[in-house]
């Protein structure tokens, strides 16, 4: 007994080692933020928790105060240090690793125990070991999918256990709800987890035999499931065109088409990028042999009355419903959650083969798969991934060293960026999240110019982008409130009109009339009058003598100066 307990034992490190070697890049100083990162940073820094959450959806789509909350409490906790967001999301991974096991054990109810520890680690090996499926924890952006994940297992485990635990079966219910709840506040991938809960009582039923029984709390998740279905997708669908990659189609034929696509996305191990790109000769191998899977399971079905298999892939299929219908874009983000069912459905098959043919060396055959996975992380497709990732990774971090060196711009800075309309670069998104986040300004306003303007709006910085290289061309940082919009008189000529004693009263219009400015003439401060929307002095007669009076705003307050203005004195 304590021999077969130390093999259980070691089977699980070995499955954590391997999970923890698959994404150990991803937890590295080289994996900085990039892509969607500043954006995602920036909707969680510069809002309260209140503005971040609403228990309904108020937006048709990304709607998702969950993953941004959870955004906030990291960026309150670690700040820019972006590490430490990676760590939390292997931590994240991890638990969803043991929440897969275990919801595989009670999936494998009724059988013997050392091969229900044994099949339940094939499930979450394929889970968090097999690398296509794995984008999600390399990704900060990814919180979504990676949240979405953890609530969803956790809703899936809880109504298992409601279903085992009769003594607590409302007590497992009331938290599979709530978990169902958050998932779907997290993001919209989870809304199907009703049906393949529905789809495992199917099975149930047909496996012992009895009559479905549908308890209480599935309706009611079913209900919430329809509500959400028509809260997030009616009223969006129509504004979204054809061209845009979240257009939704619910074309039957076109369903089926990207669930196709899907399928060689995950196995092909020849495809470095992000989303599915071709048809690839490298993924028929693992299609095929879905292939056979899909052919056993309705040998199964129809000649065995067993239907744990086809029951198993169509769960695969429901997973990965919610994201068929964008068929203009198919991501390997979007592999995560599905892939929770692809491991039980590899788990279900091996166990009904290994059953039959009586298979002696189990625990040798796990080890033996537990590497294989591990070795797909480096067939050609997923080291280029890994390259190409950590590629953009280092060109961002590149730019946020050079961005650091800037002087900070004062509020309501214009940053005219030159070089930053084609090609990848850190200036795209938001545009200029990236430096509302290293300044901790949500004021600075990015433009993406081809030819800096002749006439900036004050407060401004020119950045010029290329080469790899962004460069300070020119900045003027008037504060906004000083910028000076009119002077009256605007020229002093032989119509203007003097005082008595030859001085010279003018009035200044600047962005905000505030009791702190002073109007300086020719450099000297002069006693200033505010009025409700301009401020005023008078000029002696001793400072017209000169051609060019220069005029200037001063805020005593914080010694700021506004823009130059000069009247002619004709």
């Amino acid at each position: 007994m304590v021999q077969k307990n130390n093999k259980n034992t070691l089977l699980i490190l070995i499955l954590f080692t391997f999970s923890f070697l698959s994404i150990l890049w991803m937890l590295t100083v080289s994996n900085s933020f990039t892509f969607d990162d500043f954006t995602t940073l920036c909707n969680a820094r510069f809002k309260t928790f209140n503005e971040l959450f609403s228990f309904l959806p108020s937006k048709s789509y990304n709607d998702r105060p969950i993953g941004l909350m959870f955004i906030k409490v990291l960026n309150i906790l670690f700040g820019l240090n972006y590490q430490s967001y990676h760590i939390v999301f292997g931590i994240v991974h991890f638990i969803n690793i043991i929440l897969v096991y275990k919801i595989s054990k009670l999936v494998f109810d009724g059988v013997d125990e050392k091969l229900k520890i044994y099949f339940s680690v094939i499930a979450a090996a394929v889970f968090g070991i097999y690398p296509a499926s794995l984008m999600t924890v390399s990704w900060i952006s990814a919180v979504y999918d990676i949240l979405c994940c953890l609530f969803t297992l956790l809703s899936l485990y809880f109504y298992l256990k409601s279903r085992i635990n009769l003594d607590y079966c409302n007590f497992y219910a009331l938290i599979s709800i709530i978990c169902f709840y958050f998932s779907i506040r997290t993001k919209e991938m989870s809304l199907t987890l009703p049906l393949i809960i529905l789809v495992y009582e199917l099975w149930k039923s047909l496996d012992e035999k009895k009559r479905i029984k549908l308890r209480w709390y599935l309706f009611f998740q079913l209900f919430m499931m329809v509500f959400f279905v028509l809260r997030l997708y009616l009223s969006g669908v129509k504004n979204v065109t054809p061209d845009n990659p979240y257009y939704q189609s619910f074309n039957i034929f076109s369903l089926f088409k990207n669930a196709i696509r899907y399928m060689f996305l995950y196995f092909d191990w020849g495809n470095s990028g992000f989303t599915f790109t071709d048809f690839s000769y490298g993924a028929l191998f693992g299609v095929g042999v879905f292939g056979i899977i899909v052919i056993f399971s309705l040998y199964k079905a129809i000649k065995r009355r067993d239907f744990s298999i086809l029951l198993s892939i169509i769960s695969i299929g429901i997973s990965i419903t919610v994201v068929l219908t964008m068929v203009n874009m198919q991501h390997r983000l979007y592999l995560y959650i599905p892939s929770v069912f692809i491991g039980l459905t590899v788990a279900i098959v091996l166990y009904k083969v290994m059953s039959y043919f009586q298979f002696k060396y189990l625990w040798e055959f796990i080890i033996i798969f537990i590497l294989c996975l591990y070795l797909v992380n480096y067939t050609p497709g997923m080291v280029g991934y890994k390259v190409n990732w950590l590629n953009y990774c280092s060109q961002d971090a590149n730019s946020l060293k050079q961005i650091e060196k800037l002087q900070a711009p004062v509020d309501d800075t214009n940053v005219y960026v030159k070089g930053a309309l084609e090609g990848y670069n850190i200036f795209f998104y938001g545009p200029g999240n990236s430096l509302k986040l290293m300044f901790d300004n949500q004021s600075i306003n990015t433009i993406l110019v081809d030819e800096f303007p002749d006439n900036p709006e004050q407060p401004y910085i020119f950045l010029d982008n290329s080469n790899n290289s962004i460069t300070e061309v020119k900045r003027d940082m008037t504060p906004k409130a000083l910028v000076i919009n009119s002077i009256y008189p605007s020229q002093i000529d032989s119509e203007t009109t003097y005082n008595k004693d030859g001085s010279l009263n003018i009035g200044v219009v600047c962005n905000i009339a505030s009791e702190n400015l002073k109007i300086l003439i020719n450099g000297e401060e002069m006693n200033t009058s505010i009025g409700k929307d301009f401020i005023s002095t008078v000029i002696p007669k001793q400072l017209l003598k000169v051609k060019k009076i220069e005029v200037m705003v001063k805020d005593s307050k914080t010694n700021s100066i506004s823009n130059k203005m000069i009247i002619d004195n004709n």
